[in-house]
């Protein structure tokens, strides 16, 4: 389901961004400058947004992505917060045992409260998505 985008989007690196857009331009058979075309981005902006270059998109941008190519608009955000993430920090969040969850929720909150850090918004994403994944 394509939805909007409420919350900062991370910086980028090459990753699952750029994965998800590729395979949504084979799966349509689109170009990348066909992409540009029906975004109304320009083929550069496409290409920066793909090879992680052009540092934090737009959620507008990633939007008019995620629905030329179908993609389902919270796998690209959540793309974006995990590629925002250094190996540091997703070893630290991988290590909060499923009982903990919750409790490293909790402080990274506030942590965010005291920060308002971008980088505190992608854990909390990839928290939430692995409890998500755990939920179901």
């Amino acid at each position: 389901m394509i939805g909007t985008v409420d919350a900062p989007v991370a910086r980028l690196t090459m990753g699952k961004v750029g994965d998800l857009i590729r395979r949504g331009l084979e799966r349509k058979k689109l170009k990348q400058y066909q992409l540009a075309e029906a975004t109304g981005l320009t083929p550069g902006a496409i290409s920066k947004i793909i090879s992680g270059a052009g540092g934090q998109p737009k959620a507008e941008s990633l939007l008019q992505i995620a629905t030329v190519l179908d993609i389902n608009i919270d796998d690209l955000v959540n793309a974006v917060a995990d590629d925002g993430l250094s190996r540091r920090e997703k070893a630290r969040i991988d290590a909060v045992p499923d009982e903990d969850i919750d409790a490293f929720l909790m402080a990274l909150r506030e942590e965010i409260e005291q920060d308002k850090s971008r980088t505190f918004m992608s854990q909390l994403r990839r928290l939430l998505s692995r409890r998500r994944r755990d939920d179901s």
